[in-house]
């Protein structure tokens, strides 16, 4: 699996640690949120609605330079949007990843 990184953030950022910061804080915010709002909708089965987090979600997958996680979400939102879950494993996989790296960023900030 893909390994994130933070070089499109450090490109965006430059030298300001400041602004690294607080856009690890707001992911570390997020991310956890969404993942437990997106996991309730696909307990429901509202697909529309978890369609949606994958949709806010999959920017985050970017940001974090995870492009073959972004691609697959933009699949996966799709086939949500067609009452398909298929893909939630995977997606899980992706995300758990993507939220341990944010949280080991922050704790050596």
């Amino acid at each position: 699996m893909e390994e994130p990184n933070m070089d499109y953030i450090k490109n965006m950022a430059g030298d300001d640690q400041s602004f690294i910061r607080q856009l690890l804080n707001i992911a570390l915010k997020e991310i956890p949120i969404e993942r437990d709002q997106y996991i309730l909708h696909i307990e429901k089965n509202d697909y529309e609605a978890a369609a949606n987090l994958v949709h806010k979600i999959k920017h985050k997958f970017s940001i974090f330079g995870m492009k073959e996680s972004y691609t697959f979400s933009v699949e996966y939102e799709a086939s949500l949007k067609n009452n398909d879950a298929s893909g939630h494993e995977k997606f899980m996989n992706r995300l758990n990843v993507m939220q341990d790296y944010v949280l080991s960023h922050q704790l050596e900030s």
